[in-house]
């Protein structure tokens, strides 16, 4: 039937965006060195639809400028990193992916953003989060043995807390290779629960799928 009505409707081609090298992912030693930025969309009550522009510090997760508006287009992403380096200073490098917002031309000839910019897949910039699934295991994994977690700070990746009136240590470091390496000290609570780091091990791994 499609033939022989003959409609002659022009089948639109599929955009084809330019290719991006995609560049190994280095390990940021300090903060404002690497920093991610990408997009989210979220929905209100009333059904509305808005948008979020997130820019994190690689190094401690730090969110650095959370943009909200239902449009973000090129300019107000241009506007919210100028504005953002002139209150922190500009990074070294700025992991994005190829999103029609930052890989357009305003922000390419836009001098004050014109950092080192990192192309990597798309909706994962900053590639795979393991440090923060090993930091929410770790404290997960210390909730499920009956640790009270007291402090937990994420950029020295230190964990305090105590089990029976006992100090109980956690530590989650990345490393060099990109790997996360997590240990758990509890000297004097083993002392009342002797299999507790046993128990926390079973747990922290049960959380990571292993």
């Amino acid at each position: 039937m499609y033939k022989a009505l003959r409609p002659n409707i022009k089948r639109r081609g599929k955009r084809r965006l330019p290719a991006r090298v995609q560049t190994p992912r280095v390990i940021p030693t300090q903060p404002n060195e690497i920093s991610s930025a990408d997009f989210m969309a979220e929905a209100l009550w009333s059904g509305r639809r808005f948008r979020t522009f997130n820019v994190i510090d690689d190094f401690n997760r730090e969110a650095l400028r959370i943009e909200i508006d239902t449009s973000l287009p090129a300019r107000r992403v241009v506007r919210a990193l100028e504005e953002l380096i002139k209150l922190r200073g500009k990074p070294a490098g700025l992991r994005m992916d190829n999103g029609p917002e930052l890989i357009s031309d305003e922000l390419a000839e836009t001098e004050t953003p014109a950092l080192n910019r990192g192309f990597f897949f798309p909706g994962a910039p900053a590639g795979p989060p393991k440090f923060d699934r090993s930091w929410d295991a770790a404290l997960g994994a210390a909730a499920d043995v009956g640790v009270q977690v007291t402090s937990a700070d994420s950029a020295s990746g230190q964990i305090a807390g105590s089990k029976a009136g006992a100090d109980v240590a956690m530590t989650v470091q990345r490393q060099a290779d990109e790997t996360v390496q997590v240990s758990f000290d509890a000297p004097n609570a083993t002392e009342v629960n002797p299999n507790l780091n046993e128990r926390w091990l079973a747990s922290y791994q049960r959380r990571m799928g292993r």
